[in-house]
């Protein structure tokens, strides 16, 4: 087994280098990096959205903040 095995490389090692200069570099090194980088693409396009919306939870939360501190200056003056 180990001797076939060695043998079929060897013979598979010298008729694929027209192989593999055309056929691994368009499928492999074309096809698949394009699919990763529009994957990482859409991905960090997702993160800033998740980012814009925290910052406005944030700015949100602020507002609220804003009220509470007018609501409870308002109530010492009324009393």
């Amino acid at each position: 087994m180990r001797e076939s095995a060695a043998v079929y490389r060897q013979r598979a090692q010298v008729p694929p280098t027209v192989f593999s200069g055309f056929s691994s570099r368009r499928f492999c090194c074309f096809h698949t990096p394009n699919k990763q980088q529009q994957q990482q693409q859409q991905q960090q396009q997702q993160q800033k959205q998740q980012q814009q919306q925290q910052q406005q939870q944030q700015q949100q939360q602020q507002q609220q903040q804003q009220q509470q501190q007018q609501q409870q200056q308002q109530q010492p003056q009324q009393q």
